[in-house]
């Protein structure tokens, strides 16, 4: 009797106990996610927050403190693009202003390339056509005495193309100072850190418009607190940037970023859109010992963020912030208990007849190099070069991917045919018709 009573001790304590007890609330999964990915060595420090204009709904600490330092590489950027708009606001600069306004004898737009001029628009969305040198290992370097940086030529036609670049935030930086008179340290404590009450900050060897700027918990929290309670301090009523600047500062800047539901660069921020509206807009920065991302939800007034020290930037890494990011954003719509689904996103991708106007030859511009598209049964192929033909895979209005490396390629759209293609690498024009090959079999 006594065996039998000690069978059914330890068979309800280890095989029906777990369908009884307590699910686990989100938060504490969340931080149980976050303990299981440092045991792995992603990171040895990070902090997290979930606010609303007013107040902190979560926070997380390990191994560090609110007042605590974090770079946050390219997240730089967007405390340069804040100051940006305050120039603008003071009319020291304006969006329409061309560089070569500002730096005469600078050139940096090949003729061949449309002739296009870089304005400061151009700078903030990321479409002076300037490469990413992340992909494109064979810049032009140009040198300029103003500038202590090289700047590598265009290899894209300005305003045509979105490719994210950092000489375009540290040309801004530059005209900052220009326009200022003071450092860049100056003008980004004086115009950003102040009125949103930013306490603990600060600046490293490297700083520039791009990236070099260290972040605190309180610093990032204050940063997007302001941003959450439209570009003004909720507690002191200092204004960073009146409401209708950071407005436009989400607005679509090219007839490629039109669609219903949009990934695409607004005036420094990547923004996403579901009928039009703004459901959210961020930035990240990533390198080996750098984790940082501020992202905020206009559709839910909630922000989320974190800062953390991995000590590689790999895809292990790259995963698991992905999968934080998530668990961020879940966070804030369980606090606020509204629904699960608002802050979904699903770009409007390009159709039928867009997928059929793709079908062609491409030559890029300035290496005479030849993309072809094609359809091979029911699928769209391109081949670039002498390459092996890779799957296309619809990835955004005008935006097709590679199915390997998911490389992004931008296309141009006129209503009749498919104009002009840039990948990481160039800048395609589609051959005369006389020359394209049209077939459905490659």
């Amino acid at each position: 009797m006594r065996v039998c009573k000690i069978i059914t001790f330890f068979f309800f304590f280890f095989v029906l106990q777990p369908y009884f007890a307590k699910p686990k609330s989100l938060p504490e999964e969340t931080i149980e996610f976050f303990q299981k990915f440092k045991k792995k060595g992603i990171f040895t420090k990070l902090t997290a927050g979930v606010v609303t204009p007013t107040k902190v709904l979560w926070s997380y600490f390990d191994n560090t403190a609110q007042d605590e330092l974090f770079r946050v590489a390219s997240v730089t950027k967007m405390f340069t693009a804040m100051a940006v708009m305050r120039a603008i606001e003071e009319g020291k600069l304006d969006l329409s202003w061309q560089l070569d306004e500002l730096y005469p004898d600078l050139n940096l737009e090949p003729p061949e390339l449309y002739g296009n001029r870089i304005t400061i628009r151009d700078l903030l969305s990321h479409r002076s056509g300037i490469p990413d040198l992340r992909f494109y290992k064979k810049p032009e370097w140009i040198e300029y005495p103003a500038f202590p940086f090289r700047i590598p030529r265009p290899i894209y036609p300005t305003k045509v193309h979105y490719r994210y670049a950092n000489q375009n935030f540290r040309i801004l930086g530059k005209i900052l100072e220009k326009v200022y008179h003071k450092p860049l340290k100056e003008i980004v404590t004086e115009k950003v850190m102040q009125p949103i009450g930013a306490k603990h900050f600060g600046f490293y060897d490297r700083y520039s418009g791009a990236f070099g700027l260290e972040l605190s918990f309180q610093a990032l929290k204050a940063f997007a607190q302001t941003l959450l309670n439209e570009g003004e301090n909720p507690f002191t009523g200092d204004v960073l940037v009146e409401s209708d600047t950071l407005e436009r500062m989400l607005e679509p800047q090219h007839k490629n970023d039109a669609a219903p539901s949009a990934l695409y660069c607004g005036l420094g921020w990547r923004v996403k859109t579901r009928d039009h509206q703004v459901v959210t807009f961020f930035h990240i920065g990533g390198a080996n010992t750098v984790a940082a991302w501020i992202q905020v939800f206009p559709v839910s007034k909630t922000a989320v963020f974190y800062l953390a020290n991995p000590p590689k930037y790999e895809n292990g890494t790259m995963s698991f912030l992905s999968a934080m990011q998530k668990k961020l954003s879940d966070l804030a719509l369980y606090f606020t208990e509204q629904p699960k689904n608002l802050h979904d996103f699903t770009p409007t991708v390009y159709d039928d007849k867009v997928e059929q106007a793709l079908i062609g030859e491409y030559e890029e511009v300035r290496t005479k190099e030849i993309l072809k598209i094609f359809r091979k049964k029911d699928t769209l192929y391109f081949q670039e070069a002498e390459k092996k033909p890779v799957r296309m895979v619809k990835f955004g209005y005008r935006l097709f991917a590679n199915a390997i490396s998911y490389d992004r390629y931008e296309f141009y759209y006129d209503g009749e045919t498919v104009t002009n293609i840039a990948s990481p690498y160039g800048f395609y024009e589609r051959l005369p018709n006389e020359k394209i090959s049209m077939s459905n079999n490659h």
